[in-house]
């Protein structure tokens, strides 16, 4: 019984990661979409994916504004971002997690039979 509650909670722990990825990636999709482009804050604008924000960018709260300063790192993130990074993150402790904490090997046999 408690086998599958761990194992329960690891699936739930795996499962709101990837939502919580998922929904930071359909917000920069729509941000991408609906301009052409990731819209970022003038002072951060690089060539290439992005593009410079201004007054008629569409849906701008999704765009590149929020500042990140982590060590020698200056840039300028998304919320989406924010999203995708704590959900990555999530997910990837939950599959570390199960697969250091269950012997997977030993849980079903070959032919399927469940082994206690």
């Amino acid at each position: 019984m408690a086998r599958r509650i761990r194992v329960w909670l690891l699936n739930e722990i795996v499962a709101i990661g990837l939502w919580l990825a998922m929904i930071g990636s359909a917000m920069n999709y729509f941000a991408i979409i609906s301009n052409g482009g990731m819209p970022v804050c003038g002072a951060m604008y690089r060539n290439g994916f992005h593009i410079p924000m201004n007054e008629n960018t569409n849906l701008p709260w999704l765009a590149d504004w929020v500042h990140v300063q982590f060590l020698d790192i200056n840039r300028v993130v998304s919320p989406g971002d924010l999203f995708i990074w704590p959900g990555m993150g999530v997910s990837v402790f939950g599959i570390i997690w199960g697969y250091s904490k269950f012997n997977w090997g030993s849980y079903h046999a070959h032919d399927g039979r469940r082994i206690a």
